[in-house]
């Protein structure tokens, strides 16, 4: 009966690795799975961070050139106003001389006419 017993627990003993084996072997297949889905997650993270870092780098380079343009833009737009302003002045004062000489022109020929009609 004691041999028996040796033998029931014998092969308890031998179902038990057994089980245990394939338990093992399992959770490392699910482990090893989960581990190359995170390389494979890792590497995807790091190309994408990679890119960031350069799309990065190329607006800080196009916000520099975008600001130079602005600067340089503004200050064309200052000496057009600044010629605008002169050529308007310029213009204004034309139009001023011009409107002296007609109103000069004009009281000339009031006179020449009050000349003209009036009776001698």
């Amino acid at each position: 009966m004691l041999s028996q017993i040796k033998s029931y627990a014998i092969i308890g003993a031998v179902i038990l690795f057994i089980a245990l084996s394939g338990a093992f072997g399992i959770y490392y297949k699910i482990a090893s799975s989960q581990i190359d889905t995170l390389t494979a997650s890792n590497a995807t993270l790091s190309l994408t961070v990679a890119l960031n870092e350069k799309t990065i780098d190329q607006m800080k380079l196009d916000a520099e050139t975008l600001s130079k343009s602005i600067v340089e833009l503004n200050k064309t737009n200052r000496v057009i106003e600044d010629n605008f302003a002169k050529e308007w002045s310029a213009i204004d004062q034309m139009d001023a001389l011009s409107e002296d000489q007609a109103n000069s022109s004009f009281a000339q020929s009031i006179k020449r006419l009050k000349a003209a009609t009036q009776p001698k």
